[in-house]
This record gives structure tokens, sequence and C-alpha cells, in this order.
């Protein structure tokens, strides 16, 4: 199947026009009423939420049609393909990006990823896709003072109607596109139910509402798998090759490759009790990687653009972006490509985001960071 194929399969997908994610969207927003007076009533708990999405979607069940899989061709080599989805910010508001925007950038990231293993088809069979939900799926509305001014949507709907629709419309994308695909899921620090710190349950988050709603819309399915432990991290094995996959806010640090950074990669790689040597994250909206002591690292982009914090306290706003990646049994990971998500922008602003983030500007940052903390440690003496 190749990229313009990408929308054919999805209209297969939604041939009979009754049970097309659409729809499901239309139908949570007349539901969402109810749901506010449940959270009013018994506050913003995980298990509340999902249950009464779990009691719409069992009084108007969405059958969704999943497209064939894919006739290929009958390689020897075998590779998986792995994309990671994370810090969408679902609900926010900036310049250049809204709910909308994201949609469409999520959907541009489906079909480049479509062409990419169109490609590797050539050479290998690809079968399967790995789709890591790295967290931030949503914004959230009480993470920061003033938030509820940025943000386009409450986050009920962005936890219960967006972003799950969202997913759903791109794992059922990627069905057309390969035979079977495994769903990886964290949450993130902008889906807690209040400020940190807060008296909140640790397992109450509406990312994981998000993930799990997205399931519920698809239905269990022999192709598609979920693993969405009630954890902050997640395990996943890729032809014998062991990843973990966390949101990347317990890393307490923005110097990747530092004494702090690397002192907690060792400390995970033995007290985590899952064998893993490659770890993905997200949270800096940063595309970037490394290795210390044979582990590797794997920090992913963000769809979202014109992020202001960014540019205000590290001088500096990354180009929208997603990562996909190639892994094989004998070497492990075979190619690694950044997937460039334009909607939206103008050729001015692509000039802006190519030259805002520099790596010499991250280079001196990182360096000030540094100088900064020697000097605390100084005065403490």
């Amino acid at each position: 199947m190749v990229a313009k194929d990408w929308d054919a399969a999805m209209d297969r997908a939604d041939a009979d026009k009754a049970a097309d994610i659409k729809a499901e969207r239309d139908l949570l927003k007349a539901e969402l009423a109810k749901l506010r007076r449940k959270v009013r009533v018994s506050g913003a708990q995980t298990n509340l939420i999902l249950e009464a999405v779990r009691e719409v979607l069992t009084e108007n069940p969405v059958n969704i049609r999943i497209p064939s899989p894919p006739k290929t061709p009958k390689h020897k080599d075998v590779e998986h393909a792995v994309v990671h989805l994370t810090d969408t910010q679902i609900g926010k508001v900036t310049k250049t990006y809204d709910s909308a925007i994201a949609g469409a950038r999520i959907r541009e990231l489906g079909k480049k990823v479509a062409t990419c293993i169109e490609r590797h088809r050539s050479y290998a069979r690809v079968d399967v896709l790995h789709l890591y939900l790295g967290g931030d799926l949503v914004e959230g509305e009480t993470i920061f003072d003033g938030q509820a001014h940025v943000i386009d949507s409450a986050v009920l709907e962005q936890a219960t109607r967006t972003a799950p629709s969202y997913i759903a419309e791109l794992i059922v994308g990627f069905l057309g596109v390969v035979d079977h695909v495994n769903v990886v899921g964290v949450p993130g620090n902008h889906g807690r139910s209040a400020h940190k710190g807060s008296n909140a349950h640790p397992l109450t988050n509406w990312d994981s509402v998000a993930m799990s709603t997205a399931r519920l819309m698809i239905g269990e399915q022999k192709r598609v798998s979920w693993n969405l432990p009630d954890d902050w991290h997640a395990g996943n094995d890729v032809l014998g090759h062991k990843h973990l996959l966390i949101h990347g806010d317990n890393l307490y640090t923005s110097v990747f490759g530092g004494k702090a950074f690397k002192a907690r990669l060792l400390m995970w790689r033995e007290s985590i009790p899952y064998d893993w040597r490659t770890m993905f994250f997200g949270h800096y909206h940063e595309l970037c990687s490394g290795m210390i002591a044979g582990l590797r690292w794997q920090c992913g982009g963000s769809p979202e653009s014109n992020n202001d914090f960014a540019l205000r306290v590290l001088s500096d706003q990354a180009r929208p972006m997603q990562r996909l990646q190639f892994w094989n049994e004998e070497h492990g990971l075979v190619a690694d490509r950044p997937i460039y998500l334009n909607y939206g922008l103008t050729a001015a602003l692509d000039r802006e985001f190519k030259h805002s983030a520099t790596p010499g500007i991250r280079e001196a940052n990182a360096q000030a960071n540094k100088r900064l903390a020697e000097l605390r440690k100084r005065r403490k003496r």
C-alpha cells in the first residue's frame, strides 16, 4: 500500500457512513453534559470517567470497519516499525496550533509513515507496527496558572472525545498498512488532574482516560494489542530488543548526557524490573538521541508549534515532528527517521523553526545551567 492509498483505506473502513469515527465524536459531544455532572459530584477519577464513557459506547455502539491487511512482498528479512507519538498537547492554543491542527498533523504523520513503510518493503517484510503513546496527549486545564485561557476545549472534551478520536483514527489507518498494531502507552504530566504536589491520586490522569477511550472506540480487535499499565513506565519487546517507554517529566534535567541524566538511566536500568536497553521519552519536545554505557536514549518531538513558554524560558522552539524507526532481530535499530509535520506552517515560520533550534543555542544553555548549578553549590558551602 502506498501513501496515496491512506485515504482510500480510511474510506473503506468507513464505507457504510454509519460507523465512522466522526459520528462517534458527535455522539460523545452530546453526552459531555452527563459526564460533567458525574465529575462534579464524584471528582475527576480515571475509573469514573472510563465507566461513564463505557456506558455511552455500550448504549450507542460504533461498528468501525477495520480495513483488511495489505498484501505485501514476502521478503526473508523481517523488520518492525516503531512510531513514537508524544506530546500532542491536544487542546492547546498557540499562534499556529490548536486541536484541529493537531488532528491534521497526526493524519499527516500517518500518511508519511505509510510512505516510509512502503519504501522499506522494497527489501524487508514489515507486518508489525509498534505505536508508543508517550504522554501529554492532552493539554489539560489546571497544570499551571492561567492555563484555562490558552486552551480551546475543556479537559473532559480533550480526553473523552478529541484525543481518543485522533488516536483511534490513526490506529485504524495503520491497520490498512500493516497486519498488526501493538499499542503501548504511558501518561504524562499534562494529564494530571491538578497541580503537581496536590493531593490528587497519582493514577488519576486524563492521558490514561484518552488512551483507554480510544481502546473502547476501536473495540477488541485481533489485529490490535494494548499495553496500558497503571504506572509511569512500560516495557515492550521488538524482535528481541527491549524498550522502555516513559514520559520524561521525572528525569528532572534537560541536560541530556549530563551526570544527573546518566545516573538516572543507570539506576533505572538496575531498579526497573524489566531488562531494557533502549529508552523512549518525550516531555522536552526536542527530537534527539544518544548512548550512555550501552544504553540508548531517544527523546521524541511534538506536533505543536510556536510554544511561547519554550521560547521564553529555553530560548528555543523545535519544529513540529515525531519519530519513526525500523528494527530487525539481528542488528536492532536499522533506521531512525524524523517525520516533519508541516500542516499549517508558512514558509516564513518554517525558516524560523529551522534557525531557532540550533545545536549552538542548546549547548550554550546547557553550559549556562551547569555553571549556575556549580555556583549554587558553592554558596551552600
